[in-house]
């Protein structure tokens, strides 16, 4: 990485573009398997946009980092239909690539108003995207590939848009057969307390130390090479700090989703509430020393949902039903004779 007229850059980046500049017309942009996130996120009471090209550049750069939310695992609200295959994905990704490379190499929007949200560091003083903008959009865009790529091995093979919820009968029903050695099926509270006297034990009363704990956790299985070179351009931007050394995956985190845990981490409560399956997996595979096939356990990010092995036909939401609490109970006590 270096500087170019005080923003960070790459030649990288700049082969990235170079290599794209022919490929500026774009054959089809219509909007397919994003449009549920722009209904929900930009278009609520306005006119719907059938294309990308539709969408104002401030739109789709908003629309750009919900993408990257999503396919990164972190995204709060969302998750990718299980409808949507690999394929599928990455054809929709290729519209989003041919789009950004377009405005950020052809495209100067010469209005009133020409950027709306986008942010004005990424334009110079004659309306021009500047090199910033090419450098943010690469590697956000090579972080949503990543981040497929990442689901492929996930799914191992699976076809997700045919998997149900519950095991297939004679009679052609599904019917979800939950984990027998689960104590707490249908007792949510009950069970809730059951992983909070387990934190209890594993960090000696110290919630707070377990909600750090697991924050890097989230941060060491979500981000990747890609988030880290945009996590380095965020710290010349931020602090001035001109060393490109890749930085670790927690401060990587640190520098893209500084606000992402307020309101949160303060209360174990909300935060076991929120991150319930990251709280489960970090006491499980960290404090108990299970391994995931021990546990009995596959999670599938970005569809987040869980199947109870790698093979299985079945899916559920709710990394509860899955949990076999009675393997809990005897590896705590095999480990650290302590029960709970």
């Amino acid at each position: 990485m270096f500087i170019v007229d005080d923003a960070v850059f790459s030649m990288e980046c700049f082969n990235w573009f170079s290599e794209r500049t022919g490929e500026t017309v774009i054959p089809s942009d219509k909007i397919v398997i994003f449009r549920f996130l722009l209904e929900k996120k930009h278009q609520s009471g306005h006119e719907q946009k059938e294309t990308y090209m539709d969408l104002d550049v401030g739109a789709f750069w908003t629309l750009l980092n919900e993408i990257l939310m999503l396919l990164t695992d972190v995204h709060k609200t969302e998750r990718l239909p299980r409808s949507v295959t690999i394929s599928q994905l990455r054809v929709e990704m290729a519209k989003v690539e041919r789009v950004v490379v377009y405005w950020a190499l052809c495209v100067n929007y010469n209005n009133p108003d020409p950027f709306g949200s986008l942010e004005k560091e990424f334009i110079t003083a004659d309306g021009l995207l500047n090199n910033k903008f090419c450098l943010y959009v690469y590697y956000i865009t090579s972080a949503c590939y990543w981040g497929i790529d990442k689901l492929e091995t996930a799914i191992a093979g699976r076809d997700i848009s045919s998997i149900g919820e519950g095991e297939l009968t004679s009679d052609g029903v599904f019917i979800f057969k939950v984990n027998e050695n689960n104590e707490f099926i249908g007792n949510d509270e009950g069970q809730e307390k059951f992983i909070k006297d387990l934190v209890r034990v594993g960090y000696g009363g110290d919630f707070d130390e377990f909600i750090i704990s697991v924050k890097e956790d989230i941060s060491n299985q979500t981000m990747g090479p890609y988030h880290q070179q945009l996590a380095l351009a965020r710290g010349y931007e931020l602090m001035g700090i001109s060393d490109f050394t890749p930085v670790p995956l927690t401060e990587t985190w640190r520098r893209l989703f500084t606000t992402y845990f307020d309101g949160e981490e303060d209360n174990y409560a909300i935060f076991y509430n929120t991150y319930t399956h990251q709280c489960i997996f970090y006491i499980c595979l960290d404090f108990l020393s299970l391994d995931k096939d021990q546990l009995g356990i596959d999670y599938l990010p970005v569809y987040k949902i869980f199947s109870a092995n790698k093979f299985s036909k079945t899916y559920s939401d709710d990394i509860k039903e899955l949990l076999n609490t009675k393997l809990i109970r005897k590896q705590l006590y095999t480990l650290y004779k302590k029960k709970i």
